[in-house]
């Protein structure tokens, strides 16, 4: 809606008790980064819907997502018709070929027959589990992380490894990317460019957070992490495959937890983990390092289930598929470029 502007829009959401990604300043976020937005907003007595949609024009035509939306109040079974209708007719109009929703939470979707045809995603964009930190004084979170990540923080503290708050511009900005660039290579993903990330965190301002782990006086890892509502969530890291030292990592991620305590969150959201929890997790003795590599996140698994999260599921996907045969092409040419990239 043309009239909606960020205030608005934000203050709605939080009423809503919607999640950053469907925020105003995210979907500015990604129109800068080449996609287009349109939000949907509708109001009847029986309650207020709203979706942020996503749309990556491709020649011709388009894909659609809804990340963690959409949301409603009131009586949903009546507000979910009006605001599939508007959602369909904005994929429409921007000649979408596919529209995915993630939901942040379950709607009541099969007591609403023909409003949208959807049907069981094949693939996610947003994590389908992730780990979340209840925020509280420094000891009880320090006493709800497991064992061994309570060693790792008091090593870090008897090693003098110290964190310090970088920015969008200068020596901490490029040695973030830096550290993106190292664990990239290391984990084999993808990342964004250094200008990416600095917009990142000039958009966002006071409620995005720059971090960076330094052992003697050098950079061993670097975190971003943005605020919303009363949580906030870890965005990107990346560490040193040089530098890294046990216990680093834990102490920057406790030093985030503690910012965004003190900046009014009660939640953290350490942003994804494996659907499945993979068959070496926590540690019962051992202390070799797990790795995430490709498809294999069992060290991502285990750091972040550590640091004292209970692990959330997000409810199923859905797809609506406006040209079947274009999507499946699609998905076949996004297999093929991922396999070609894999060494």
């Amino acid at each position: 809606m043309s009239d909606l502007d960020r205030e608005t829009w934000d203050h709605l959401l939080q009423e809503l008790g919607g999640p950053f990604h469907q925020s105003w300043r995210w979907g500015e976020f990604k129109r800068e980064a080449g996609w287009d937005v349109e939000r949907i907003l509708t109001s009847s007595e029986a309650g207020v819907g709203m979706a942020q949609i996503l749309f990556k024009t491709r020649g011709p035509v388009s894909t659609a997502s809804i990340p963690r939306g959409p949301h409603v109040s009131g009586n949903a079974e009546a507000v979910l018709p009006e605001l599939f209708a508007a959602i369909d007719g904005a994929c429409r109009r921007r000649r979408a070929i596919k529209l995915n929703i993630e939901p942040a939470c379950p709607l009541p979707l099969t007591d609403i027959p023909n409003a949208l045809p959807l049907v069981s995603a094949q693939e996610r964009f947003t994590p389908d589990r992730t780990a979340i930190v209840t925020l509280s004084d420094d000891q009880t979170m320090v006493q709800q992380m497991h064992a061994a990540k309570r060693r790792e923080l008091r090593r870090a503290e008897r090693q003098g490894i110290v964190v310090i708050d970088g920015s969008a511009k200068g020596e901490t900005s490029e040695a973030f990317h830096s550290l993106m660039r190292d664990t990239a290579a290391r984990n084999r993903f993808e990342i964004n460019s250094r200008a990416y990330y600095a917009r990142f965190l000039e958009l966002f301002g006071d409620d995005a957070t720059l971090k960076l782990a330094a052992v003697d006086s050098h950079i061993a890892a670097g975190l971003i992490a943005v605020k919303f509502r009363d949580q906030a969530v870890y965005m990107f890291g990346g560490s040193s495959t040089q530098y890294r030292r046990p216990g680093a990592t834990a102490l920057l991620q406790f030093r985030t937890m503690q910012w965004a305590r003190d900046h009014g969150c009660r939640q953290y959201d350490l942003w994804g983990i494996p659907s499945m929890d993979p068959a070496q997790s926590l540690r019962d003795g051992a202390h070799e390092p797990l790795r995430s590599v490709g498809q294999d996140k069992a060290g991502l698994y285990r750091f972040k289930v550590e640091l004292g999260g209970a692990i959330v599921s997000l409810p199923s996907s859905y797809d609506v598929h406006y040209h079947p045969m274009l999507t499946s092409l699609l998905r076949r040419a996004k297999q093929l470029k991922r396999a070609m990239v894999r060494p």
